[in-house]
């Protein structure tokens, strides 16, 4: 049996953009990750137009429990599309990765943050940065897929990645995945 990756997002990791859901990121990283060896179960829990607050009142309403050994946290486009502030963000991604640590089940459970990727409406790089800053005070990784793409030609409607921006994204996190140490963990259910 293989580890569990949970997948918490908003309609980008979801899916929403590919043509179909095996072009998604997700489903893309974890065909990659497969290929060297790397044996998980996905659940992929993002559900669309979730902002950062209201992903840690879904996760509160989903009964909270993490039994995954593997979770990455995509927020922030939602906020960048609806002016969230910046502060306000910051605080709501912090107590986002404090509920997700709170009701982590396995204690070695790696989270990883992703990046907020290209918008051409928005100033990204501000909601990024703060992304850097809440990695940093949680003592997280931060896997950095905004250089993935940067112009609309990789957006459906401006603000999802088509198959080409999923690829890419992809591209990116695979080998991030791939190159942390949670793959050695050795629990098992």
């Amino acid at each position: 049996m293989g580890l569990t990756w949970l997948a918490i997002g908003d309609s980008i990791t979801f899916g929403t953009g590919s043509s179909t859901f095996d072009k998604s990121y997700i489903m893309l990283t974890r065909t990659e990750l497969l290929k060297n060896s790397k044996k998980h179960e996905l659940v992929n829990s993002a559900v669309s137009g979730q902002r950062s607050d209201t992903l840690i009142n879904l996760h509160k309403a989903r009964g909270g429990k993490c039994d995954a050994d593997l979770i990455t946290i995509m927020a922030g486009t939602n906020d960048a599309g609806q002016d969230i502030s910046t502060s306000v963000y910051k605080t709501n991604l912090g107590l986002l990765v404090d509920e997700v640590k709170k009701n982590s089940v396995i204690g070695q459970c790696k989270i990883v943050l992703l990046t907020v990727p290209w918008r051409g409406d928005k100033d990204i790089p501000s909601y990024n940065a703060i992304v850097q800053q809440v990695a940093a005070e949680k003592n997280l990784p931060v896997c950095d897929i905004y250089p993935a793409f940067n112009s609309n030609a990789d957006l459906t409607d401006g603000v999802h990645p088509n198959d080409s921006g999923h690829s890419k994204i992809a591209n990116i996190l695979a080998p991030f995945l791939n190159g942390l140490d949670v793959w050695n963990n050795t629990r098992r259910r």
